[in-house]
């Protein structure tokens, strides 16, 4: 009888681990962490509340396969970086360069070798740009809602 109660002891934990959602350390990677709650894997598939400009919380959802980071844009994720980089870590259309910024803009994008986000300025948001090539660490920050170069 005790061999039984143990045999299904450990199923129950077998089936309630199988069915839990994935632990932080399984998420993939990327700035949509900074602006997106209650991330989960199912599959290929992310899905998190995403913030979106107006202030209000989003589900939104994306399969993961040929994606290594993700962005949040308006409360949707995207993909921010699915393979190489340019010497300096950054790629056209890939993933958005470092920096301190990530912390207090939200929804970044990079267009060509222009970064563009919205960031706060303590009150607001503002929407800010910065050409890439002119900060040779690629690392950005925020002062006063708008993106510089951190030297």
């Amino acid at each position: 009888m005790r061999i039984l109660l143990a045999l299904l002891a450990v199923a129950l934990l077998a089936a309630v681990g199988v069915a839990s959602p994935a632990s932080a350390q399984s998420l993939p990677g990327g700035s949509w962490q900074g602006s997106c709650q209650d991330g989960i894997m199912r599959g290929a598939q992310l899905s998190a509340q995403c913030k979106a400009t107006n202030g209000r919380w989003v589900w939104s959802s994306i399969n993961v396969n040929g994606c290594r980071a993700f962005g949040n844009s308006n409360g949707r994720l995207f993909c921010e970086h699915s393979g190489g980089t340019h010497p300096g870590g950054w790629r056209p259309g890939g993933r958005l360069p470092g920096g301190s910024w990530q912390a207090s803009c939200q929804n970044g994008r990079l267009r060509g070798n222009v970064l563009t986000a919205s960031c706060s300025d303590g009150r607001v948001y503002v929407t800010s740009s910065i050409n890439v090539r002119s900060c040779p660490r690629q690392q950005f920050g925020n002062r006063n809602g708008y993106l510089f170069c951190e030297r």
